[in-house]
């Protein structure tokens, strides 16, 4: 990610507002000012931190638990997901069934090698750069998330569609351009899908560079229990210490969420060694088909070390898609 500062600000009223990003979170710090003769009520939200998840470098991920970061849509989810197809031994064994379109004849390339969980893979046949993968289960799952791990990178796919069996094969998903992979490197992919079928394939179009086309290991997770989920900020120095604080939560729910009963926010002002709970966290508006939560609290015997805790309740499925943590000094 590349790091950028825009300097100089712009006026809006009788503030001016200058913002910086860094890495993969944005973060707005604004400074306001008076005119002369302006009156500003208070508290004035001085110095705040927005990260809209666009990597996790925003978020403290080691000290955050049950978290699940979705990179393609830049959100955290409380929606857990296993995978659902048991580790094989054969292509049959010990359920449900792997195929594929072509695999090397030798010995230890067969289409159960991409489910077997040991390191092994499968490899299409001599000259082919392109083919698929597939595995049906005994009975219908609903396939939410898939993951792709590469071995040799000119052999890794490309281009490729993600695909359920429903008397013809439906796309779920299509993905282009992925090069660069690294040996053993996993992604991971997250699909919109609400349908249960029995058979998923990966229809490979276009590979790395190479005669042939390989899979080290797939999976395919199911939507399971969604687990209750705590996500903690990584800290930002406040200019001078802080009386009042104010959280903002661009909120999606997956199940109907009551905001302060399913899901609270904290805030901290010594790093995250205390946390206040945000009381009155309500709904105040929308934006992009997504909620607005927000509330405020007093902060008193506060440092400068700026950090906002979610805690989600009661297993309901939820997305965070930004939080912005805003502070008073004045």
């Amino acid at each position: 990610m590349n790091r950028w500062v825009l300097g100089g600000g712009f006026a809006i009223g009788v503030g001016v507002i200058s913002a910086m990003a860094c890495a993969d979170s944005f973060v707005m710090r604004k400074q306001i000012g008076s005119t002369s003769g302006a009156v500003l009520s208070s508290p004035v939200y001085s110095e705040g931190i927005t990260d809209a998840f666009t990597t996790e470098s925003g978020v403290n991920t080691a000290n955050s638990a049950n978290q699940t970061y979705n990179a393609a849509g830049d959100y955290y989810t409380s929606l857990g997901v296993v995978n659902a197809i048991p580790v094989m031994t054969s292509d049959t064994a010990p359920s449900g069934v792997a195929s594929a379109s072509s695999n090397d004849p030798s010995p230890g390339y067969g289409a159960w090698r991409a489910f077997d969980n040991t390191g092994t893979s499968w490899i299409s046949n001599s000259g082919l750069n392109t083919g698929w993968v597939a595995y049906q289960f005994p009975t219908p799952q609903t396939i939410v998330q898939y993951t792709v791990q590469a071995d040799v990178a000119s052999r890794a796919p490309k281009d490729w569609t993600f695909q359920a069996f429903s008397g013809s094969w439906v796309t779920l998903d299509t993905q282009t351009g992925q090069t660069g992979w690294g040996a053993g490197e996993t992604r991971t992919f997250s699909i919109p899908n609400t349908t249960a079928y029995s058979s998923y394939r990966i229809n490979v179009t276009a590979n790395n560079g190479n005669s042939r086309v390989q899979i080290l290991e797939m999976q395919m997770m199911s939507s399971g229990t969604t687990p209750d989920f705590t996500l903690l900020s990584n800290a930002a120095a406040a200019t001078t210490a802080p009386h009042d604080g104010q959280i903002e939560v661009l909120h999606e729910s997956v199940d109907a969420v009551t905001p302060g009963t399913d899901i609270k926010a904290f805030l901290s002002c010594d790093g995250g060694g205390t946390f206040a709970e945000v009381t009155g966290l309500a709904n105040s508006g929308t934006e992009g088909g997504y909620d607005i939560l927000t509330g405020a609290i007093p902060i008193v015997n506060c440092g400068t070390s700026m950090v906002w805790k979610l805690t989600t309740h009661n297993a309901k499925a939820q997305r965070i898609h930004r939080v912005k943590y805003e502070w008073a000094s004045n």
